[in-house]
C-alpha cells in the first residue's frame, strides 16, 4: 500500500482556472450533480468507481445530499509520490467549491482508489461548515487529521478514515472482476 505521503491533503490554495461556466453550472430545471468530473476520462473514473463501489456510492450520496461542490480533474504533479489532493476551487455561501486532483499516469485501480480517498476528503470537509478557506482547512485537518509535512503555506494532512476508504475500496475492487480494458500504466 502506498505510503500516506502518497494521498495527502496538501493545503495551499490550488490554484485552479476554470471557466465561469464551468464553475457556476447549474440548471434550473433540476440540480446539477454535487460531483462533477471536468473530462470524460474524470467521469469514467467516477462512473467506474460508484460501479464497482459500495463505498464509492456512498461518498457520491453523501457528497449529493451535501453544501459543497466537487470538481474532478486529472493532473500532472512535479512530486511523483502524490497520487491526488483536494483544496478550494472558491468558497462562496451556501454552496462551497473543491477541485479533486487525480495523478496521471497511474493504473487505473489506483486512480480509483485515490478518488475515493479523495471524496472522503470531501465529505469530511462537508462535514465542518465552518471550513470555507484552506486556513480552516488546515484547522480543521489538524484537529480530526495528522500533519504529515509541509511547511504553513503547503501542509500536508491525512485522516485515518481517509485511509480506511482507501483500503476498503481496494478490497472491493480487488473482490470485482478484473477490467483489463481499464488497468492502465
Amino acid at each position: 500500500m502506498p505510503t500516506p505521503l502518497r494521498r495527502s491533503l496538501p493545503i495551499t490554495g490550488v490554484a485552479v482556472m476554470m471557466t465561469g461556466a464551468l464553475a457556476m453550472a447549474q440548471t434550473h430545471a433540476t440540480p446539477a450533480p454535487r460531483v462533477r468530473p471536468e473530462t470524460m476520462e474524470a467521469a469514467q473514473l467516477l462512473g467506474d468507481l460508484v460501479d464497482r463501489s459500495a463505498t464509492g456510492r456512498g461518498l457520491l450520496e453523501a457528497l449529493n445530499a451535501a453544501d459543497v461542490v466537487v470538481y474532478i480533474r486529472h493532473r500532472t504533479f512535479t512530486a511523483t509520490t502524490l497520487d491526488g489532493r483536494i483544496g478550494f476551487v472558491r468558497s462562496s455561501e451556501p454552496t462551497r467549491m473543491l477541485i479533486v486532483e487525480i495523478a496521471c499516469p497511474r493504473r487505473w485501480t489506483e486512480q480509483l482508489v485515490t478518488l475515493g480517498h479523495e471524496l472522503q476528503h470531501a465529505v469530511e470537509i462537508a462535514a465542518a461548515r465552518g471550513v470555507a478557506d484552506p486556513r480552516s482547512l488546515a484547522e480543521h485537518f489538524g484537529r480530526i487529521g495528522m500533519r504529515m509535512g509541509g511547511t504553513q503555506d503547503g501542509a500536508t494532512f491525512e485522516t485515518v478514515r481517509a485511509q480506511q476508504v482507501a483500503a476498503q475500496i481496494r478490497q472491493e475492487l480487488l473482490g470485482t472482476t478484473a477490467r483489463t480494458t481499464h488497468d492502465r500504466h
